[in-house]
């Protein structure tokens, strides 16, 4: 009893170092150095990811990694595991959250836990099959100074946005959903002024992705949301919204005014940043947009009726007017799949870019 005692307080002291300092790798080298000579598996992971950051790691070392996440990848999330619908482990501990709840006690049970600390990115679920969801995940705690590392949320209510921007002033990216159905599990949703202001005041944000109805389709609305967001001196590099043919216009001109590096339209709807469809990127320059665009389609195949390549054709008209004249157009089939895009463009009523077609 005394060992497990000393044990357990040994453990506890190795990952308290981690956790207060999630940065210093000094203290993961110590905990799996302590971890390895005890014949502990986690510290097999630690030693593993830690030499992955400083060189490419062999086919064998990538096989026993992967085989310990497959073993001991949900223990080691530990009280976090039930509200983890996916984890990627960076430097031996988690690192990218995509969190699941439908319960409020779920989070609760778990606010302010110690663990968050090594978390640098965190998405509320809620696309299900590749498909948005109508409603997505509780989210409760994300304001807690627990959160030392982290610096991505996504798939955020205006509401968590407002209770993070209270703590998390260094976020690099932020993707912010307001769903299609509010639920009794949702707080209230705060005007989109109030929330653009908060965001405003991240610092160091790159990248903000707007998703859903979180921007409106009234333009003097999102023209009050785009100078909060982007007038100010720390405005981010890219701005992705989607790609609705009502609001491609309104925005390019916004971006033009409050000159942003890039202008990402997307087919979906969804507030996050791995969900796709289609993301068609524009560059602007010195309040212009650039010549050449890009678009990346990440579906498994395209189909006529499919709503990312009608999005895609429906924009080509309004980029030729803006000076595009070449997309390069990432798909995953060039062959099968270009030429159903160069047939949906044939249709076209105005003049649209050349397209320089790719593999992705």
């Amino acid at each position: 009893m005394k060992e497990r005692s000393l044990f357990s307080r040994t453990i506890s002291r190795y990952l308290e170092a981690v956790y207060d300092d999630p940065g210093n790798d000094e203290a993961r080298m110590r905990y799996a150095v302590w971890a390895c000579g005890r014949g502990l598996a986690h510290g097999a992971l630690v030693d593993l990811q830690m030499a992955a950051t400083t060189r490419p790691l062999t086919p064998a070392e990538r096989a026993t990694e992967s085989a310990l996440l497959a073993d001991h990848g949900r223990i080691w999330l530990g009280p976090l595991a039930p509200v983890v619908r996916s984890v990627r482990f960076q430097r031996g501990f988690p690192a990218h959250l995509t969190i699941s709840a439908s319960r409020e006690a779920d989070l609760r049970a778990i606010e302010g836990h110690p663990a968050y600390a090594t978390v640098e990115s965190i998405e509320f679920e809620h696309v299900q099959g590749g498909l948005c969801r109508r409603t997505g995940s509780v989210q409760i705690g994300l304001g807690h100074a627990a959160f030392r590392g982290l610096r991505s949320i996504s798939g955020v209510y205006g509401a968590t946005l407002l209770e993070a921007s209270r703590v998390h002033r260094r976020l690099e990216a932020l993707a912010w959903f307001v769903p299609p159905e509010a639920t009794g599990s949702m707080p209230p949703a705060p005007p989109p002024v109030v929330v653009a202001q908060a965001i405003a005041e991240f610092s160091g944000l790159q990248h903000l992705r707007i998703g859903n109805d979180a921007v409106t389709t009234s333009d003097d609305v999102d023209d009050e949301i785009a100078a909060t967001l982007l007038s100010g001196q720390r405005r981010p590099a890219r701005v992705s919204i989607r790609s609705d043919h009502r609001r491609i216009r309104g925005w390019i001109r916004r971006m033009k005014k409050f000159p942003v590096g890039e202008l990402e339209l997307r087919s979906d709807g969804c507030g996050t940043m791995q969900h796709a469809g289609m993301a068609l990127t524009l560059h602007i320059v010195d309040h212009n947009v650039q010549p050449r665009a890009r678009a990346v389609f990440d579906t498994e195949t395209l189909q006529p009726e499919r709503y990312e390549l009608r999005t895609f054709v429906a924009a080509l008209p309004i980029l030729a007017r803006e000076g595009v004249e070449v997309v390069e157009v990432m798909l995953p089939d060039p062959t099968r799949d270009g030429a159903l895009l160069l047939r949906a463009m044939s249709n076209a009523r105005h003049t649209v870019p050349n397209v320089d077609i790719r593999q992705t």
